[in-house]
């Protein structure tokens, strides 16, 4: 669950779910009382029921340690090197913003 919202923005959370709770019948329970939840516990269930948790800890960690550049600035990795690259971005990719490097 925790996952899955990190690979959604802010505004698409709340222009999908916003504050809608559920309509609830009784008393008040320790349940999901809001859409959202329900919808990440859903999604939340279905992740592991395909996947094996040790696999996304290698993966995570695959992710957090891969540096194409080396640690120097992306131009200087790519300079003087014979090919082509094909950079994409989301604007609510948390995890990889996009920035442009021309700025930073």
């Amino acid at each position: 669950m925790v996952g899955h919202i990190t690979y959604m923005s802010d505004a698409s959370m709340a222009e999908k779910f916003g504050r809608q709770k559920k309509t609830h019948t009784g008393a008040n329970k320790f349940t999901a009382d809001f859409e959202v939840e329900g919808y990440l516990r859903y999604r939340g269930d279905n992740f592991v029921k395909r996947f094996d948790a040790n696999s996304y800890l290698y993966i995570t960690k695959a992710m957090d340690n891969f540096d194409a550049s080396q640690g120097k600035p992306f131009q200087e990795a790519l300079r003087g090197r014979d090919l082509n690259v094909l950079v994409i971005g989301f604007k609510s990719d948390w995890l990889y913003p996009c920035t442009n490097p021309r700025k930073s």
